[in-house]
């Protein structure tokens, strides 16, 4: 089952253009055998992209992942146009627990001053 909770992009200017965007998110596997865990990451409309990490069943084992999301998928909220965006997180194993303990989004974009 996919885990889908929401988030906004707020840039105040107008005018602005996109660069990049990237999702870090870091967390913990708790997996039944010594394989790798892999866990899929979307945003949006945004084709899904597997992520694979190599666990342990003798230990938890921790994780960063640093998703990159095309700024067509992304959603920006503005002053007058509030919105938000899904990113989904599914656990492709059976047997595999994932934890996440944080989703940091970063955002590079140029403004132009309107003269």
């Amino acid at each position: 089952a996919e885990y889908a909770p929401t988030f906004s992009v707020y840039i105040p200017e107008n005018g602005y253009s996109v660069q990049s965007a990237f999702i870090e998110v870091s967390g913990i596997f708790s997996t039944e055998g010594d394989e790798l865990s892999h866990i899929t990451l979307r945003v949006n409309g945004q084709t899904g992209v597997q992520y694979a990490v190599k666990t342990s069943s003798t230990v938890n084992t921790p994780f960063s992942i640093i998703h990159q999301v095309s700024a067509g998928d992304l959603n920006i909220s503005t002053p007058t146009d509030p919105t938000t965006n899904t990113f989904g997180v599914t656990v492709d194993d059976s047997g595999t627990g994932v934890t996440i303990v944080a989703a940091k989004i970063t955002v590079t974009y140029y403004h132009a001053p309107v003269q």
